[in-house]
């Protein structure tokens, strides 16, 4: 069992762990300015590493309330810049941040997907004594890992007053179970949990459901039906497992749609065109660019869902 433990822990810190999520170059990203909106950057220390943030802000204010937007895998808070500055635009001070080892933020790599857990008690903390969020109520929105980010935020010292989470996973090991097909044996499951309270401790393997089930901020959580990088198993299907008679979070499923829902159809399709034909990689098509309107045009019917949700 040591030698199979020993075998399992190294390929997860090649492949997850032990590695940085900085994004590609092949990828284009906007900037808060291509929207007219203002972006004034922050920084805090989550244990030994400085993570890099920024506010967006549409106008001087008064604003609505705090909207702390959580990223998800694969760059930074820079991905998500286009729907950060539609919730700026509607009269949110907007915040985010690239957690360790993403981006801007230092770390020589991101540790596992529960040091989110760890980098949001450091952002609340930093939150709590920043002078510009003074008499704010806080929302969050977060997708996919920032959607277990979010879920995660609901904790009642975080003083958060409403959580939409977007495609966000249970549990960081049902999450691998359900891409890593092999982790079905119990016994290989075992040693990854094992592992992932190795790495991070009580952060490793956190189920946001025993965070949600002590909270009584309201939640709106939503997923594709189609979604394969977190499919319902680990989402919806064992959240509602979990919380059955949790009357503050709202489910809400976007047919025929995938992990992007928050994308129009046509730019979820183009941005799996994209990784599918792999734009990132040197074994694609070196004539492929990304067109970035293209790719960005929001889901205007749920982006109304959401702006309604914290809105009431």
């Amino acid at each position: 069992m040591i030698i199979l433990y020993s075998i399992l822990a190294k390929k997860f810190d090649h492949a997850i762990s032990r590695i940085r999520w900085d994004g590609s170059p092949a990828y284009p990203y906007f900037k808060a300015s291509d929207f007219g909106v203002n972006e004034k950057p922050f920084f805090f220390y989550s244990g030994p590493w400085k993570l890099q943030g920024s506010r967006y802000a549409f106008g001087p204010g008064p604003y609505k309330a705090i909207l702390v937007v959580f990223h998800g895998i694969g760059s930074g808070r820079n991905a998500y810049v286009k729907p950060i500055c539609l919730f700026a635009k509607e009269g949110y001070l907007v915040y985010a941040f690239d957690y360790t080892g993403c981006m801007q933020s230092e770390g020589p790599y991101i540790y596992g997907l529960g040091q989110v857990g760890k980098d949001q008690k450091a952002f609340f903390d930093w939150l709590d004594q920043d002078p510009e969020a003074q008499g704010l109520d806080r929302f969050v929105l977060g997708h996919s890992w920032g959607g277990y980010a979010a879920l995660l935020a609901s904790n009642p010292v975080y003083k958060v007053k409403k959580i939409i989470s977007i495609a966000g996973f249970n549990r960081v090991s049902d999450e691998y179970k359900a891409i890593i097909p092999q982790l079905k044996s119990k016994l290989l499951l075992f040693l990854t949990r094992f592992y992932l309270w190795v790495r991070l401790g009580k952060w490793g393997d956190k189920k946001a459901s025993d965070v949600v089930r002590k909270s009584a901020c309201s939640i709106l959580y939503i997923q594709g039906d189609k979604d394969n990088v977190v499919p319902l198993s680990v989402g919806t299907e064992s959240l509602k497992k979990e919380l059955p008679y949790q009357k503050n979070i709202t489910f809400k499923i976007v047919p025929g749609r995938g992990h992007q829902c928050f994308l129009s159809i046509e730019s979820e399709d183009y941005v799996n065109y994209c990784f599918d034909h792999k734009l990132n990689s040197p074994e694609g098509d070196q004539k492929l660019r990304m067109n970035l309107e293209k790719a960005g045009e929001e889901n205007k019917e749920l982006v109304q869902t959401m702006f309604d949700f914290l809105a009431h």
